[in-house]
């Protein structure tokens, strides 16, 4: 076991460092090379002035862009009883089958 455990321990390792330091550096890097008068994270244009915001016109846009949407829920729900029924079945199936693969009925 510890023969397999140190090498998937330095795969992990170094592809952690690949792909959460290397990769992100180098697509930056680019980036800025290739657009050097793109925004550099900020998307403010005007820094002097401050704008006005009204409450509940805010207060009414977050309620019609948050609403929580079911459906997904319901859909991973039903996938999931589908699953867990088909995996009774063919558990019950297989408990009943011999071991020729003939299912025994008593």
């Amino acid at each position: 076991m510890r023969t397999e455990l140190r090498p998937a321990l330095l795969m992990l390792l170094w592809l952690t460092l690949l792909t959460g330091v290397i990769y992100p550096l180098a697509v930056t890097g680019i980036a800025r090379v290739a657009f050097p008068r793109a925004a550099a994270g900020s998307l403010i244009r005007d820094h002097g002035r401050y704008l006005r915001l009204d409450t509940q016109a805010r207060v009414a846009s977050l309620a019609a862009w948050n609403r929580p949407v079911w459906w997904p829920v319901a859909a991973l729900t039903l996938l999931v009883l589908a699953v867990v029924l088909f995996a009774r079945h063919s558990l019950r199936k297989r408990e009943r089958m011999n071991a020729r693969g003939e299912v025994i009925t008593a």
